[in-house]
């Protein structure tokens, strides 16, 4: 028995995956833990249940957390094994690919700032047991997973998905430049500037070096990459970035 979990990957991906999902629902069901209840657990639970020796199937990180005790009984019990694929395209932020309407934005927000103790609703208890931080970049919501994988005893192989970074080497083969620009808020001296490079060298083909006199970053890559990814990088090194400029 093999089970397939994978952590903040986008619709589409999923959609394309061989393997068949542990439940028949649809991807994006999957993904909205605003819909999860009793009867998304139940199922999810019969079907762990259900799968034979030679069964491959797989789940998202959302419905892992809805399930994951039930996920380690099965690997102790019977031998169930999990690999967890983490999408490290993005830097532990993900973008949230269902709404969250304003009114349940400042509920999980306040929550998330400890700014209230008014009872939550279950929408935002949904939410709060899967994330643990809410982001805007550029008007695009991101959220970072509870690493469940993380704790002590959790018999599981967690592997980044895409290949490891390339290296200085490999840099007549880049085939596109970007410039993060315009003074890079919060960035003054090397330490700052080996934390942008690290949380950029981190990805797969790409590789960065920090201009401290001109504030800006230059990112070196051989594939394209969205603004809002390149932004939510820099910030999630603990700084502000401002433009996104790209040569070819």
């Amino acid at each position: 028995m093999k089970l397939f979990v994978y952590k903040g990957f986008p619709t589409d991906f999923l959609a394309a995956l061989t393997v068949l999902p542990l439940v028949d629902s649809e991807i994006a069901s999957k993904k909205n833990v605003l819909l999860f209840d009793n009867k998304v657990r139940r199922a999810l639970d019969r079907s762990l249940l259900n799968m034979e020796d030679d069964e491959e199937f797989w789940i998202t990180y959302e419905e892992y957390a809805l399930l994951k005790d039930r996920v380690e009984l099965a690997v102790k019990d019977y031998g169930l094994e999990v690999v967890i694929y983490i999408n490290n395209l993005y830097p532990e932020y993900y973008p949230i690919e269902f709404d969250l309407n304003e009114e349940l934005l400042e509920e999980i927000r306040n929550n998330l700032d400890l700014e209230t103790a008014a009872e939550q609703t279950i929408a935002c208890k949904n939410f709060l047991s899967v994330y643990n931080s809410l982001e805007s970049i550029d008007g695009e919501l991101f959220a970072s997973f509870y690493n469940y994988e993380l704790e002590k005893g959790l018999k599981v192989t967690v592997s980044p998905y895409y290949p490891a970074a390339f290296s200085q080497d490999s840099i007549d083969v880049v085939d596109l430049h970007v410039h993060i620009t315009n003074d890079i808020e919060g960035m003054h001296c090397k330490n700052c500037a080996m934390r942008i490079e690290n949380v950029f060298n981190e990805q797969p083909d790409c590789m960065a070096k920090v201009d401290l006199a001109g504030k800006f970053v230059r990112i070196y890559t051989k594939k394209p990459v969205e603004e809002v990814v390149l932004k939510q990088t820099v910030w999630h090194a603990g700084y502000e970035p401002k433009t996104v400029t790209v040569e070819k």
